[in-house]
């Protein structure tokens, strides 16, 4: 469930009590709940879509397994229309196969490339790192990175969304072109 904003207009980081872990950030979403909340503008769907066909690109080369933090001015009510959605994927590749994946998918591995082509500012966290204490302090960075505004330095939340099922995409595009005015 994605929380309502705070008075500031950013997701809260926590609600109610903060040691509970279903009611801290990042908040578990559906891709549906995602588009239902987010897709609140004419620039909002554009992004939305690229963010699906991003999450559809990584699923074709190989990608299948993981979870998506989203963040950024993009999950904001900040009054003026967001450039893209800041998302790291946490993924199980396997070392060899991370690398390779990298070397032979530059268009979705390279932030330049995956914001131009489809609004989505990427970051990639391997799960199956050979090693593994790498994954815990990666992690705090870009939940320290991505927890707190920029400008203001406040505490804010993220949102979840999981990488695994291609059919809960294949409804949001559906939601997305609805929204649209459209076809998928």
């Amino acid at each position: 469930m994605i929380p309502p904003y705070t008075r500031h207009g950013i997701l809260p980081p926590f609600l109610d009590d903060p040691t509970h872990p279903s009611g801290r950030s990042p908040f578990d979403a559906t891709i549906d709940e995602v588009i239902g909340r987010f897709s609140t503008s004419p620039r909002r769907i554009e992004i939305l879509a690229g963010f699906l066909a991003f999450r559809a690109a990584l699923r074709a080369a190989g990608m299948t397994s993981g979870t998506q933090w989203l963040d950024g001015s993009f999950v904001e009510d900040r009054g003026t229309e967001p450039n893209d959605v800041d998302v790291v994927t946490f993924h199980r590749l396997a070392p060899m196969e991370d690398a390779a994946f990298a070397a032979a998918h530059p268009e979705l591995s390279r932030s330049r490339q995956t914001k131009a082509s489809f609004k989505v500012d990427a970051y990639f966290v391997p799960l199956c790192s050979d090693d593994r204490w790498q994954i815990v302090p990666t992690t705090a960075y870009w939940y320290g990175l991505f927890g707190h505004q920029r400008i203001t330095e406040r505490w804010k939340g993220m949102v979840q969304v999981h990488l695994d099922s291609s059919d809960d995409d294949a409804s949001a595009r559906a939601a997305l072109a609805a929204r649209r005015g459209g076809t998928p």
